[in-house]
């Protein structure tokens, strides 16, 4: 009988082989740190507007209470948050300016769309409009933003995709509703999460006010949604309607050291008739809670 003797790897093969798995091992390491982690997810025991919600935990990566939050929703405004996403993280300079024409200010009207009121003879900062995107959730200035980027709503979809939400489709970048618009709150935290590690990003979700170069002031109402407790501080957030999303809301706070995100959407509440149910479950979770 023959003996077929064994080639010896080359040190350069050798070399390559080891360099792959080290490689592969710190893809695989990444997106399990990446991963969030749902593992004690808990649904609360308490009657809430909100057909979805989802409580997250920063400091921790955790997940700690949710329900239907696998499931399609349309975001309404939430949507601007994928908007500042998409320009924060293309890196581009904050005092670069923008502008929105009359035709687009007449159009949001008719629209019936929420404005930051801004005026269509004016240059606004990318910083400026970041604000008016996000405080007053102005349909105007995610508009005036995309006459800035032409190509932002593409830029929104390839970030998404680059997230990982899986589910989750942009057609516009003001929230405007759309069938072909939808995300979900899973898809949501990964986008949020991803918004925290921006300083601007930080910045506007947790400014309640914010003076625009124009002298024009702008508010956010999330701040006073908790109330006085010294152990509970509501940085800020978003919200959004549509008479098809319904009340949409997303909030970002500390308590006791730690940083957390609470995602709730579909509350069948109705802001113009003075029907806060998006606010309410948040305080209704809180008390709960805290």
């Amino acid at each position: 009988m023959k003996l077929v003797k064994r080639r010896k790897l080359r040190p350069q093969v050798i070399v390559v082989i080891v360099i792959l798995f080290l490689f592969a091992g710190l893809f695989i390491a990444k997106k399990l740190i990446n991963r969030v982690d749902y593992s004690r997810m808990q649904r609360l025991d308490i009657s809430l507007h909100s057909r979805s919600y989802l409580l997250y935990c920063v400091d921790d990566n955790e997940v700690l209470y949710g329900d239907n939050n696998n499931v399609v929703i349309y975001p309404a405004s939430l949507t601007k948050l994928m908007t500042m996403d998409a320009i924060v993280s293309s890196d581009v300079d904050l005092e670069e300016c923008s502008s929105l024409s009359d035709e687009q200010h007449e159009q949001l009207v008719a629209d019936n769309a929420s404005l930051a009121y801004l005026s269509t003879d004016y240059q606004y900062s990318i910083k400026d409009l970041l604000f008016a995107l996000i405080l007053p959730s102005g349909a105007d200035a995610a508009l005036a933003l995309e006459n800035y980027q032409n190509d932002l709503l593409n830029m929104m979809n390839k970030r998404a995709a680059k997230l990982g939400m899986k589910n989750s489709s942009f057609t516009n970048c003001s929230g405007l509703h759309d069938e072909n618009l939808y995300t979900t709150l899973d898809d949501l935290l990964l986008l949020c999460r991803d918004l925290l590690k921006y300083d601007v990003a930080r910045d506007v979700l947790s400014s309640g006010t914010y003076m625009m170069s124009d002298g024009q002031m702008l508010t956010s109402s999330l701040k006073s949604i908790c109330g006085e407790d010294d152990d509970l501080n509501v940085y800020g957030g978003k919200t959004g309607f549509t008479a098809e999303a319904g009340e949409n809301i997303v909030v970002y706070y500390r308590y006791q050291d730690k940083d957390y995100l609470l995602l709730l959407a579909g509350a069948d509440g109705d802001p113009y008739e003075g029907r806060y149910y998006h606010f309410d479950d948040v305080v209704n979770i809180f008390n709960e809670l805290y």
